[in-house]
C-alpha cells in the first residue's frame, strides 16, 4: 500500500471511529435515568413528576394486590436506609417468581400527578439462598 493511501486509510477510519464514539455517547447521555432511592423520591414530590427514573427499595410486608383483569399488580416499596419511607407502585405485568413480601425490587417507570410509580419494569434481587450456591460454584471455577 502506498503512503497517500495508507494516511487516506487513516483519516477515513478515525472518522468513522469518532462518528460512532459520538453516536454511543449521545445514545447513553440521551438514555440515562438517574437511580434514586425512595426518600429522594419523596423528598422530591412534584419535581419528578413525568420524569423517568429508577428506583431501589424493599416491597412493603402486606402491601401486595395481584389484579388479573387487567393484568396488574399495586404495591408499596420502602426505602433500604429508612424504612419508614414508602412509595405507592403500580406494575402493569406480570411481576417475576422471586417477587414477594421484603423482597429488593429495581423499578424503572415515571411518577405520575398522584405521587405513584407507575412502573414498566421490575427486577427483584436474587434471594440470599442462592448465594451460596453461587460462591460455591465460583470456588470450583477457581480449581
Amino acid at each position: 500500500m502506498k503512503p497517500k493511501q495508507q494516511r487516506k486509510l487513516i483519516v477515513g477510519g478515525t472518522i468513522v471511529f469518532g462518528a460512532m464514539t459520538l453516536l454511543v455517547a449521545f445514545a447513553v447521555v440521551g438514555n440515562s435515568m438517574p437511580i434514586l432511592k425512595v426518600s429522594d423520591v419523596v423528598a422530591k414530590g412534584s419535581q419528578l413528576y413525568g420524569r423517568p427514573l429508577m428506583v431501589d427499595g424493599k416491597v412493603v410486608a402486606g402491601s401486595i394486590k395481584r389484579y388479573s383483569k387487567p393484568l396488574m399488580v399495586k404495591f408499596s416499596v420502602r426505602d433500604l436506609k429508612n424504612p419508614a419511607v414508602t412509595l405507592p407502585v403500580v406494575y402493569r405485568d406480570a411481576p417475576p417468581d422471586t417477587f414477594k413480601d421484603d423482597a429488593t425490587v429495581h423499578l424503572q417507570g415515571v411518577i405520575d400527578q398522584q405521587g405513584v410509580l407507575q412502573a414498566d419494569k421490575m427486577l427483584t434481587q436474587c434471594p440470599s439462598k442462592y448465594e451460596k450456591d453461587y460462591e460455591r460454584l465460583d470456588k470450583d471455577k477457581k480449581k
